[in-house]
């Protein structure tokens, strides 16, 4: 019976990497140097990971998290996101925070001429169990005695989640019964257009178009977009109200290795004959309060007649690439 060739690893004699080894006698080097050389490398290469992801899911932020304003009929004006939350989610910030993955899977597929590595698709099937197990473990684990946390949009979740059992069972046909060992072209074809499918079908359900079906199937069909809406009444001389906006919707600020001030110009409109005041409080999204900026909050008065105040915020140091 002949033997199975396997082929060398890195770290062997004969063996072959992108990076390393670095010489081909590298093999005969000490132990202990190559240990640190190989040690230093994979650090380098998870910091350059992190500043990429960094930037690239700070950009998608940037994009989903716009708003949009429009005036109904009734003259009332409305202000909702211009990215549905779960098209977003499922889409674009998926995309992102898995790209480190993707990326390395792809590599290693053309690597080895499309067939199975020690990387390829296990990074994707590894992260997708990590997500599916250890994650929701932690979810649950963290939540404090006494206290519960509700799934707000319940409708979207029935489907994710039934769309993530539904991978792993044709993942499962496709290797077992339709083409064992072996992924056929029309099959990957196939698991991709799923994508559009799982993001069109969320939307409508997210939309409550299918509500319907989860009524028929026994299931809660709260949804809705978070949407604000402001009214503005009027008087024969003029709006008889006022309501307050930030005058520029998005600030983007460089890296700086020393704090700096910022002052965000907040505009008031509609009336002003009266004194108002609004309070305020700065909460982190993407950065991260006490490590990205300093915590503000705090009340401003608007005397009769102004229509601009400003907040004050502190940005703390960072390195040029945050």
């Amino acid at each position: 019976m002949a033997g199975v060739e396997t082929a060398a690893k890195i770290c062997e004699a004969g063996g072959d990497g992108l990076i390393f080894p670095a010489t081909t006698s590298e093999y005969k080097w000490p132990d202990g140097l190559r240990a640190i050389l190989y040690g230093v490398g994979l650090i380098y290469f998870f910091l350059g990971v992190a500043i990429v992801a960094d930037i690239f899911m700070g950009a998608i932020e940037m994009v989903t998290s716009r708003r949009v304003q429009t005036r109904d009929a009734n003259g009332r004006i409305r202000t909702s996101m211009l990215w549905n939350e779960t098209v977003a989610t499922l889409s674009l910030m998926a995309l992102g925070s898995s790209a480190p993955e993707i990326f390395l899977s792809v590599i290693d597929i053309i690597k080895k001429e499309f067939h199975f590595g020690a990387l390829g698709p296990s990074t994707i099937v590894g992260s997708a169990a990590f997500n599916l197990l250890v994650i929701i473990a932690v979810c649950v684990a963290v939540i404090p005695e006494g206290e519960v946390r509700i799934i707000e949009n319940r409708p979207a979740f029935y489907i994710t989640a039934a769309f993530s059992l539904g991978a792993y069972l044709w993942m499962a046909f496709i290797l077992t019964e339709s083409s064992p060992d072996t992924v056929d072209v029309w099959e990957g074809i196939a698991t991709a257009g799923l994508l559009p499918v799982l993001i069109w079908v969320s939307y409508k359900f997210d939309r409550g178009d299918a509500d319907f079906i989860l009524e028929k199937l026994g299931f809660a069909t709260d949804t809705g977009d978070e949407e604000e809406v402001i009214e503005e009444k009027t008087t024969p001389d003029g709006p008889s109200e006022s309501y307050v906006k930030f005058e520029c919707e998005r600030l983007m600020l460089g890296g700086s290795v020393e704090s700096k001030k910022v002052e965000l110009s907040v505009k008031r409109t509609g009336s002003t004959l009266e004194e108002a005041s609004i309070s305020y409080l700065c909460e982190g999204l993407s950065a991260v309060p006490g490590y990205d900026f300093e915590e503000a909050e705090g009340i401003l008065v608007f005397e009769p007649g102004e229509t601009v105040k400003y907040i004050e915020l502190e940005i703390l140091p960072k390195a040029a690439w945050r």
